[in-house]
């Protein structure tokens, strides 16, 4: 019992695809799920199992030959068995060789000539996928053309993991020569002395840059934002807590809840009709060797910058690694590219279509202020589908977004770091244009209802009550945000004393309860939690300093009653 190996249909985007490696060699056996290929398409290498034991009994392809989704690509049967007919039939009129890469009969071989009249040097499309991530996991200083230099041992001469292995044990493994560049100069035109195939993924590009510039009227405006105020917040979040959260996490924010403000940018334009997006969901565009990929932060508005940072790295590193898959690549409402690591400071980026804009990201400039000094200004290019929005919408985005980039506050979360409200909704921080003078001076303002506003120094939050009350319970009453300041106040100290005594701290979690549940508070319960691999003894005593030099809870009444509970994990 034979069948026919296809080409699969890798997205509904997919045009053709190609065989970057055969797994198994001609006649060799193998078992049912199995891999006996790799294919790539539209920047995705993804394996072809066998879904049947059998053999290999004829490839119809050669590695890198490009087929459409669905076209033969070999045929597996009983070891000795001859592929049928109607099989054969169905590859009559191809344009490819056979399996050993010999011309199709009654047709001449082919070969590119450099300037001099010799073969030039081709260097791309050899190289299996395991190879490349084995120079990756391993951290070897090859580039991709010193690689497809090695005499490879794969099927079609490609170069495998195990050539890769053996060149780097007899230390042969090294920087491809480059091809040279003759020292005599052609008589006449152009003097080519080599030519470059693209690989599929710089063929994918082409075609989706080809097709953005054909199809959409684009129009890109560029501006620049100051980032001091960001970049001093970013350095104290890594000095203060250790938080490593990076410009292009603030910036992933920074757009989202841009997005959601204006929301005729988080769209595509299809069909003539402009369509807006329920997910903020935001390509990010990553430099790869032969080309540029874009995989997709789904929902990017629910994270937190901690969770933007994971879900980044994350996603950035399967790209590659080369593990990410189409999934990654699909549904993106709005695409960031940035080029300010090359020192490029505007550029206009090409629509990732049919997404109605992308923003392209500069380098940081200093440039001067009103009062003579210079601060840091990052870049930003907005280019945008005309169809589907105007100049002056594009340019009311933009200023929105730098408005975000310059207020950085906004874009921090309250809570553990796990929690998705960003800091202006109800309760949550909000950054004030104008500034409270004095650290530990607050001034609370209400309309006369049971709901506040409460400011100290730049920073702005509300106040409620619960309905029971009067109020809207849309925010944290004042006896809630005082237990709040009472635990973190404790949390905070445990450690900074913890820090100065040497004693390592894993973790550290503070439950304030005040009894009763409403009026005046009659007693407060403490519940200290705290995970260390010190000690029991050192971090207790650690607990109880901390206990004593807290300020908040210093100015609790010595009449209210307390009990605090120290409890350690050993981690």
């Amino acid at each position: 019992m034979g069948y026919t190996v296809r080409m699969p249909q890798l997205g509904m985007t997919m045009e053709e695809g190609v065989v970057v490696e055969w797994s198994v060699d001609a006649d060799e056996e193998f078992e049912s799920g199995d891999v006996i290929a790799v294919i790539e398409s539209e920047k995705t290498a993804n394996d072809v199992e066998a879904r049947e034991g059998g053999v290999l009994l004829e490839r119809f392809v050669d590695l890198e030959e490009a087929v459409e989704p669905g076209a033969p690509i070999a045929y597996v049967g009983d070891p000795g068995a001859s592929v049928p007919d109607d099989v054969l039939a169905e590859l009559e009129g191809d344009d490819g060789g056979g399996d050993d890469g010999e011309p199709a009969d009654g047709e001449p071989a082919t070969t590119t000539e450099g300037a001099g009249g010799g073969a030039a040097l081709a260097v791309e499309g050899k190289v299996s996928p395991r190879a490349r991530s084995y120079v990756r996991d391993n951290d070897l200083d090859v580039d991709e053309s010193a690689l497809a230099t090695l005499d490879g041992s794969g099927p079609d001469g490609a170069v495998v993991e195990r050539d890769v292995i053996d060149a780097v044990e007899a230390g042969t493994l090294g920087e491809a020569v480059e091809p040279a560049i003759p020292d005599t100069p052609a008589a006449a035109g152009r003097g080519i002395y080599e030519e470059r195939q693209g690989s599929q993924l710089r063929r994918s590009v082409a075609r989706q840059m080809t097709t953005s510039a054909e199809q959409a009227p684009q129009v890109t405006l560029n501006r620049s934002a100051s980032v001091e105020s960001l970049l001093a917040l970013k350095d104290s979040l890594s000095a203060d807590r250790d938080l490593q959260v990076s410009l292009t996490d603030f910036l992933l924010k920074a757009v989202a809840r841009t997005l959601r403000d204006h929301p005729e940018f988080n769209a595509v334009y299809e069909g003539g009709v402009h369509k807006l997006a329920a997910n903020v969901n935001v390509g990010v565009a990553v430099d790869v060797d032969d080309g540029l990929v874009t995989p997709v932060l789904d929902n990017v508005d629910e994270l937190d910058l901690v969770g933007i940072n994971a879900a980044r790295s994350e996603l950035v590193d399967r790209v590659q690694s080369r593990e990410f898959t189409m999934e990654d690549l699909s549904d993106g409402t709005f695409t960031v590219t940035n080029l300010g690591h090359f020192g490029v400071e505007t550029f206009d980026p090409l629509l990732n279509v049919p997404e109605v804009a992308i923003l392209g990201v500069g380098t940081i400039t200093q440039q001067p202020t009103a009062d003579g000094d210079v601060e840091p200004h990052l870049g930003l290019s907005l280019t945008f589908d005309h169809r589907a929005v105007d100049g002056a919408d594009a340019a009311k985005f933009l200023e929105a977004l730098a408005d975000e980039l310059e207020h950085p506050t906004r874009l921090l979360s309250l809570g553990g770091g796990s929690s998705s409200e960003s800091v202006d909704q109800a309760g949550a921080f909000r950054e004030r244009a104008d500034e409270l003078e004095g650290r530990r001076r607050a001034r609370a303002v209400s309309d006369g209802s049971m709901r506040g506003t409460v400011q100290s120094r730049r920073f702005e939050w509300d106040v409620d009550e619960p309905e029971d009350h009067g109020g809207d319970d849309t925010a944290p009453t004042p006896v809630e945000q005082f237990l709040g300041s009472l635990s973190s106040c404790l949390t905070l100290m445990i450690g900074s004393i913890a820090e100065r005594r040497d004693v390592e701290i894993d973790r550290v979690e503070v439950e304030v309860d005040a009894e009763p549940d409403h009026d005046a508070i009659e007693r407060l319960e403490v519940d200290i939690t705290v995970t260390s691999p010190a000690d029991e003894s050192d971090v207790k005593r650690v607990v109880q300093t901390a206990e004593r030099a807290c300020y908040v809870n210093r100015i609790v009444s010595d009449d209210l009653e307390q009990s605090v509970t120290i409890t350690v994990e050993q981690s």
